[in-house]
């Protein structure tokens, strides 16, 4: 629809849309050209101005309470998936961290055992080099003692 026909449904001026469509921020759907949700913006405008402009307190009153609790819903809402996403980001957060911990435990166990591995096994061939020493000591003396040396 265009801007003209829409006036005329409303008996306002072309203007008066076009002030509406820039308040709103409302885009065309083609060149010039409005969907059918223009219109039926501008009739709940057009109602919500009818009452406001009446003399009927009470129902400026509703009204403005309404649209109160209005925003007050979609604030809670708005704050509600906000924090909705902040316990998903720290669940994540959380769920990645646990995994890293547990493979780094798992790491350390690994080297651990490594490290008692190779030190099992120094402790191992030092035993057997203090052994082999002391049989080489042995032997030496048993040498030793079986043949005298003519040192003159």
């Amino acid at each position: 629809m265009k801007t003209k026909d829409i006036a005329s449904i409303f008996d306002v001026t072309q203007q008066t849309i076009y002030n509406f469509i820039n308040e709103n921020n409302i885009k065309p759907i083609s060149n010039g050209e409005y969907d059918i949700s223009l219109v039926q913006m501008y009739f709940k405008h057009y109602k919500n101005k009818l009452i406001l402009d009446s003399d009927d307190p009470k129902i400026a009153k509703i009204i403005a309470d309404t649209e109160k609790a209005k925003a007050e819903t979609d604030l809670k809402r708005l704050d509600y998936e906000i924090k909705q996403k902040e316990y998903i980001k720290a669940s994540v957060v959380e769920n990645v961290l646990s995994d890293a911990y547990k493979a780094l435990t798992k790491k350390v166990y690994d080297l651990d055992k490594e490290v008692h591995k190779y030190s099992s096994l120094q402790e191992a061939c030092e035993i057997l080099l203090n052994d082999l020493k002391l049989e080489l000591l042995e032997k030496y003396k048993e040498l030793d003692s079986n043949c005298e040396l003519d040192i003159s």
